[in-house]
């Protein structure tokens, strides 16, 4: 998809939070994945594509 609805609903890339908590949620679901989910690239933000990579969560004691 060149242009997606979400991207041209909420060009600020507010859509993105829905598809970031359903992959997050599906990755626990599926995986048992306890960590974070970062957004690094966004059309909204004006990148080329909507790109996210796990990263391990920091414990604080």
């Amino acid at each position: 998809m060149t242009e997606p609805l979400s991207i041209v609903a909420m060009p600020g890339g507010e859509a993105c939070l829905l598809y970031g908590s359903a992959y997050l949620e599906l990755l626990r679901g599926l995986t048992g994945f306890e960590d974070a989910l970062l957004h690094v690239n966004c059309l909204g933000r004006g990148d080329s594509a909507c790109l996210w990579r796990t990263a391990l969560a920091e414990v604080y004691e």
